[in-house]
């Protein structure tokens, strides 16, 4: 016969093993990344409560785009001659004896004049002719005007050899590299990149770089395909530097499918990164254990805290702009692990309404 004193001393002994089972079962199952308490308790960083108004206030300016001097800039003349231009001339004279040659074999054609880097070009007879900024029938009746002196009523033809003054450079990623001259149809930067075969990556994820001379100016193709203004002229001698944008925010936890969200918007803010990870995982998810992990330009490392369980938090993740390098974490709810920790006790055999039964105290 068993007395009541046996069946206490079983009793206790029995809970005694189940805690030291717990224990031990705690100790070994696997955690997805820190707790709640962990991170709320941890001594290595500033945890700062995201409310509305710190989201507004941790809002940097987006990127203006271009300087106000690119975006002024008229488009270019491409029928006036740059430095660097190749000019060619052809002569008619009115004399069996030219001064150029015999003009019954023909017009005389020059050898292709270089507009130099002052801007002029030496013509045999004439001599040294302002080029650059003119056009090209202006620089025709000069020479003729100089000339007639010296040969009764000469005809000038100019036009050019080549189109160096009218070059455009483009590099970086972009599919066809090279020196592009400026015609009618491409006197913008947009239409520019379109020549070069466009741009190796998503247009979400590109940065233009324009060099002038000494200048520079860079804006996101993003905004260049969907504001006008950022469309700027391009002038002969630019240099257009493509570059990827290879910024990213990680998302990991107890969200639907931890991944690496590129930067792609203007704006990512934490509820759209949540969003593209297929939101918080209903069975796993702490809902207010959400936090942004961040290191600051001086090195330091700091954790926002968001607590989406409230209207407050869901609003304020909202406005929460995402850096590059941001990670997102959320930390999984505390009958998850208690679940885990029953599910390594009973086995994995066991049915998930006998675990569930448990953990609810059914």
């Amino acid at each position: 016969m068993i007395r009541p004193h046996q069946i206490t001393t079983r009793f206790r002994f029995s809970a005694l093993l189940m805690l030291a089972s717990v224990a031990f079962a705690a100790c070994s199952v696997p955690s997805g990344g820190p707790s709640n308490q962990a991170m709320l308790h941890s001594s290595d960083v500033e945890i700062i409560k995201v409310t509305r108004g710190v989201a507004l206030s941790l809002k940097t300016p987006s990127s203006p785009g271009f300087p106000a001097e690119y975006l002024r800039q008229a488009l270019p003349m491409i029928d006036r001659i740059s430095i660097g231009d190749a000019l060619q001339l052809q002569i008619f004279e009115n004399v069996d004896n030219g001064l150029f040659g015999d003009p019954r074999a023909g017009p005389t054609t020059m050898t292709p004049l270089l507009v130099d880097g002052t801007g002029h070009v030496s013509v045999p007879y004439v001599g040294r002719i302002r080029a650059n900024g003119v056009t090209l029938e202006q620089l025709r009746a000069t020479i003729e005007q100089r000339l007639a002196p010296q040969t009764p009523d000469p005809q000038i033809i100019v036009s050019r050899a080549d189109h160096a003054g009218l070059s455009v450079a483009v590099s970086g990623d972009i599919r066809q590299p090279g020196t592009y001259t400026l015609d009618v149809s491409s006197r913008r930067i947009g239409a520019i990149l379109a020549r070069a075969g466009g741009v190796t990556a998503a247009p979400t994820q590109v940065q233009v770089t324009l060099r002038r001379g000494r200048a520079m100016g860079s804006a996101s193709l993003h905004s260049i395909l969907n504001d006008p203004r950022q469309d700027i002229a391009v002038l002969p001698g630019d240099n257009v530097i493509v570059t990827a944008d290879h910024r990213r925010v990680f998302v990991l936890g107890s969200v639907g499918g931890q991944r690496v969200v590129p930067l792609e918007k203007p704006e990512l803010t934490l509820i759209d990164a949540l969003a593209e990870s297929s939101g918080l995982d209903s069975e796993a998810a702490n809902p207010d254990a959400v936090y942004i992990l961040r290191k600051r330009s001086d090195a330091r490392s700091v954790v926002y805290h968001v607590d989406l369980s409230e209207p407050a938090g869901l609003l304020a993740s909202t406005e929460f702009v995402l850096q590059n390098a941001d990670v997102v974490y959320v930390a999984e709810a505390a009958t998850t692990r208690f679940n885990k920790i029953l599910r390594a006790m009973l086995g994995v055999a066991a049915p998930a309404s006998q675990i569930n039964d448990l953990a609810s105290g059914g």
